[in-house]
């Protein structure tokens, strides 16, 4: 059962955040209410500096030293938003777990630019990191939550193709794996998520989007696309989701090509908790993932 902070945060989502996905929703106030929602989350207190790749600027922070681990982390957001406080503060407790210096590139949005604006850049990113001095792949971690997990999970098709070296794990929070919302759970649990609508994918992907792409590209949906030769992955969502079976589904797909991947399946939580550091679900998940990270590097 969830904490009674959690079931608190879900009352609130739902009824704050849910009745915002609307057909004709503005994307300025979209990002107006998410950065409503989450300006109590956001850290200032985080040091960093600001680097520059082929992908767009580029945030560093987090350990230094030989033996510390390099963890590029793609943010949330529907592909349209963000909050570079709130994924400081996430990427800084990332750091403190798993003893790493984290990267977080700030690539560019929509609906300003479409894919595959922020797909190019992460993957431009990426082949930048892997230049820099001090990292190597088989201490290299990449990790996103969201839309952001959606773009880890291009980065590591891209990187795969274009014979870069590949990471040694990978991490996904509530990714977008299937655009085309063929999940089960897309149904399931349009009532119980506490965050999002049937019409909020609709919303996202008009903006996402442009007229000559379809939601099948595997770039848009890895789900459909080759999975073999994926590095090991761990998948985070919350069993009252709409991407749960995302998430499912993803990770299965993988083992049946011949690779390593764990689903975990949280009871009654919200899109992308692991954000909320107040809650012991957070902490506990923050937890999982650094054991996994451990046990692959």
């Amino acid at each position: 059962m969830a904490s009674l902070r959690a079931i608190a945060l879900n009352a609130l989502l739902r009824a704050t955040m849910k009745k915002i996905w609307k057909p004709d929703l503005d994307v300025a106030f979209m990002r107006k209410s998410m950065s409503a929602a989450t300006a109590l989350l956001s850290m200032n207190s985080v040091e960093y500096s600001v680097l520059t790749s082929p992908g767009g600027s580029v945030d560093r922070l987090g350990a230094d030293g030989e033996k510390s681990l390099t963890l590029l982390y793609l943010h949330g957001g529907a592909f349209c938003w963000h909050n570079p406080s709130l994924y400081r503060g996430f990427a800084s407790r990332l750091c403190q777990s798993l003893g790493a210096s984290a990267y977080l590139p700030d690539y560019r949005l929509a609906p300003e630019h479409p894919f595959p604006a922020a797909v190019n850049d992460c993957i431009e990113t990426y082949r930048w990191l892997l230049e820099q001095p001090g990292v190597e792949p088989r201490r290299l971690v990449i990790a996103g939550d969201s839309a952001g997990g959606a773009l880890v999970l291009t980065t590591l098709m891209q990187a795969r193709d274009q014979g870069l070296p590949l990471p040694a794990c990978a991490v996904a929070i509530s990714p977008l794996t299937d655009a085309t919302g063929s999940g089960p759970s897309v149904v399931e649990n349009a009532e119980r998520d506490v965050l999002f609508t049937p019409q909020a994918l609709e919303v996202v992907l008009q903006w996402y989007l442009p007229e000559s792409v379809g939601p099948t590209d595997p770039l848009v949906s890895p789900l459909l696309g080759d999975l073999k030769g994926f590095p090991p992955l761990l998948l985070q969502v919350g069993e009252t989701e709409m991407l749960r079976d995302d998430s499912v589904r993803f990770a299965d797909k993988i083992v049946e090509s011949g690779g390593v991947a764990e689903s975990q399946v949280w009871s009654d939580m919200s899109h992308t908790f692991q954000l909320m550091h107040w809650l012991p679900e957070s902490q506990q998940a923050l937890q999982k993932i650094a054991d996994f990270v451990s046990k692959h590097t």
